[in-house]
């Protein structure tokens, strides 16, 4: 893949500035105007509107007419029109990073600046917008991204990170063992309404002991799957078998299944790290994790008042502080450089040595090829 003219493309490791750095060019005081998206990209939608027909029309308001044909273009190749009377927050995430950044290129003469988003979107997707970037050359791209080599292309610049950033240690991270569990999904389907299913006859056999991958391109089905056997979703057609008994998920929620939020604030509810981890352990095994997950010096802060990539840390540790024999990580290395990864990768390995069960929804190929694992696509 070439490089793209009006891309500036930044990388380097965690709490190397790369935010900091997108930020200030944001605010520097050129001629032209720059956009944002953050990490987060739900908080990048209006709010304005109730589905997302509307929130394309509403930033389709400057009508140049070159930036809406590219854009529907590229919502058409996503597969974007089943999507159009939804309402936009109830969108996968992969799906409102696609919809943000597309509302936000539709925005004529700014420039855009995107932070950590791109890392939940499939690579197809990746693809048919990076086309699209180049379709728009007056407009300037800057892109702070922890996957730009998956993409297919060198960064233009990386920035170096400080010496004393928090590191996980997968050495530090100890795991109970647990009891052998499998859990059958016999024949489920699931439809957030009644004119389309996310699942349909969806049957597989889960085990401990084992490291799951669930594959698919954006909205087909993984985080409902994972939010079904977590207890989450209440399953409308099927059944749920453990150990060969007829099993009921929502009925006891989070009580076998963990599951780690793709949008970490979705599950941080205390005011102190140390509160976070240490709302179900003593306080060893709140340590343990906070020295795993490279969290020991912000015990005392609001997990608010973390950064993306810590917090994101935080729901992990914050999951596995409870024992439980199966765990769902639904996009565990967003935010977080290969480094990181990889030890997030040695400690998913720890827990099925343990016993436990581990199932993963990633786009990042190069995390996924870590594992000796098995390959679920939902596709």
């Amino acid at each position: 893949m070439v490089q793209i003219k009006n891309i500036e493309l930044i990388g380097g490791e965690n709490f190397s500035g790369r935010s900091a750095y997108l930020r200030e060019k944001n605010c520097d005081n050129n001629s032209r105007k720059r956009l944002f998206i953050g990490e987060i990209p739900s908080n990048y939608l209006s709010g304005l509107t109730t589905t997302v027909d509307n929130e394309i029309r509403l930033h389709r308001a400057n009508n140049n007419q070159q930036i809406i044909v590219e854009i529907d273009a590229l919502l058409k190749k996503c597969d974007f029109d089943k999507h159009l009377f939804k309402n936009s927050f109830n969108l996968s995430g992969g799906e409102q990073a696609l919809l943000a950044v597309a509302c936000h290129l539709l925005i004529d003469k700014d420039d855009l600046a995107i932070d950590t988003v791109l890392e939940q979107l499939s690579s197809s997707w990746i693809l048919h917008l990076f086309d699209t970037f180049r379709k728009l050359p007056h407009k300037k791209i800057m892109i702070s991204d922890n996957r730009i080599k998956s993409y297919g292309f060198e960064p233009d610049m990386i920035l170096q990170h400080n010496n004393d950033k928090p590191l996980i240690d997968s050495k530090k991270f100890q795991i109970n063992t647990s009891e052998d569990i499998n859990f059958l999904l016999d024949d489920i389907s699931f439809s957030y309404s009644r004119f389309q299913n996310v699942l349909t006859n969806f049957t597989y056999e889960f085990e401990t002991g084992k490291i799951y991958l669930l594959n698919g391109k954006n909205g087909a089905g993984k985080t409902t799957l994972a939010k079904i056997l977590s207890g989450v979703l209440k399953l409308k057609h099927g059944k749920i078998y453990k150990n060969g008994l007829i099993y009921v998920p929502y009925s006891y929620p989070g009580k076998i299944v963990g599951y780690s939020f793709q949008d970490p604030d979705e599950q941080l509810f205390a005011n102190t790290v140390f509160r976070e981890l240490n709302g179900n352990v003593d306080s060893l095994k709140a340590n343990m994790l906070a020295k795993s997950f490279g969290l020991s010096d912000f015990m005392e802060e609001h997990p608010q008042d973390l950064p993306f990539v810590l917090r994101k840390r935080l729901a992990i540790a914050a999951t596995l502080s409870i024992d439980r024999s199966f765990y769902i990580f639904d996009e565990p290395t967003l935010g977080q450089d290969d480094n990181t990864s990889k030890e997030l990768a040695k400690i998913f390995h720890k827990l099925t040595t343990g016993g436990k069960g581990v199932i993963i929804i990633s786009h990042f190929k190069e995390f996924i090829l870590e594992y000796d694992s098995i390959d679920i696509n939902l596709s």
